[in-house]
């Protein structure tokens, strides 16, 4: 089947889904609009045919989607060798040149880069006044842990002779959170120096889904437990899920930056981030919790869609701003 029908025919399956649901008054997103609650119906039944695929197929299809224009036609894209890691800096025409987010993208570690992620990346640049440099770090199977943190580390460590530490804050979703919780515990360890904060968006920290929101929040999320814990076991490899160096939930969380933690308060990893910010608390460390209401993992994702994403964009962006003294 091709693509554009394969797409259109599950569009089609998710409209009417939505619509059955809302007039049963079973819809599992009541919050939101028909249009988000629809398209969040539509990745779900997405997901569950690409889990079965082969992963370059995954790939090819997701890097050939449209994507929305509005943020990404106020942004320049410039390539760049980032200490021996392809990727690209995203900046605006008023981005203060001395401030940087690092930003490392989501996609269970087998999927992504600059390009699928082009939309958001242009939001957070127009958000924080800052260039965005978003690496495109090897990804898994062929890559399995710890390629990615390897990568990462090269990347700051670039930054690191350019700009000074608080001149860097660091970011990413889902895969990109837990890569940016895993690279502060490594400049932790390495004792280099740290960032002057880091925003882990719906960050994977327990790639053994063990936490209760997988089941409480199943119905109003996309994706599903039993794909993420294959996903993770290619990541992983040998390595069992709970290990600190891959789940950071468990990790020693001790002299870590001030973090931005943001979620949607309807997403399988819900409970995990609030776990996480209640035990950087506990370790001595600033956790700011931000739970957007009514809306599944990684909300920022539907900000061309959805006002209160664009608006935890926009609160992001105010955080990092103020990282960086105003």
């Amino acid at each position: 089947m091709g693509r554009f029908l394969r797409l259109g025919l599950l569009f089609q399956r998710a409209f009417w889904t939505t619509v059955v649901r809302r007039l049963l008054g079973r819809s599992p997103r009541p919050g939101l609009g028909f249009s988000m609650d629809m398209l969040i119906t539509f990745l779900a039944l997405d997901w569950r045919g690409l889990a079965r695929w082969p992963i370059e197929r995954v790939r090819a299809d997701l890097a050939a989607r449209p994507l929305p224009t509005s943020a990404t036609k106020l942004v320049r894209v410039e390539r760049v060798d980032a200490g021996g890691v392809p990727g690209a800096w995203i900046e605006s025409d008023t981005a203060k040149r001395d401030r940087v987010v690092l930003y490392l993208h989501g996609g269970s570690y087998l999927f992504g880069s600059h390009e699928t992620h082009a939309d958001t990346l242009a939001r957070i640049a127009l958000a924080s006044g800052a260039r965005v440099l978003a690496p495109d770090y090897r990804l898994a199977p062929e890559h399995p842990y710890p390629a990615q943190l390897d990568d990462a580390l090269r990347v700051y460590r670039y930054l690191l002779e350019k700009h000074a530490p608080e001149q860097i804050v660091v970011a990413g979703e889902s895969a990109g959170g837990n890569l940016t919780l895993t690279l502060l515990i490594a400049l932790r360890e390495r004792g280099l120096p740290m960032p002057a904060g880091a925003a882990p968006i719906s960050a994977w920290v327990d790639l053994g889904a063990t936490r209760q929101s997988h089941s409480t929040n199943a119905a109003g999320d996309y994706g599903d437990r039993e794909m993420l814990l294959e996903q993770a076991r290619m990541f992983a490899n040998d390595i069992p899920l709970d290990d600190p160096r891959i789940s950071p939930l468990f990790a020693d969380l001790r002299g870590l930056p001030p973090l931005y933690l943001q979620f949607g308060a309807l997403e399988r990893l819900r409970d995990e981030n609030l776990e996480l910010a209640d035990k950087v608390r506990k370790a001595g460390g600033a956790a700011e919790v931000d739970s957007i209401a009514n809306h599944p993992h990684a909300p920022l994702f539907f900000a061309h869609w959805s006002p209160e994403a664009q608006a935890g964009v926009d609160r992001l962006g105010r955080w990092i701003r103020g990282r960086f003294g105003g």
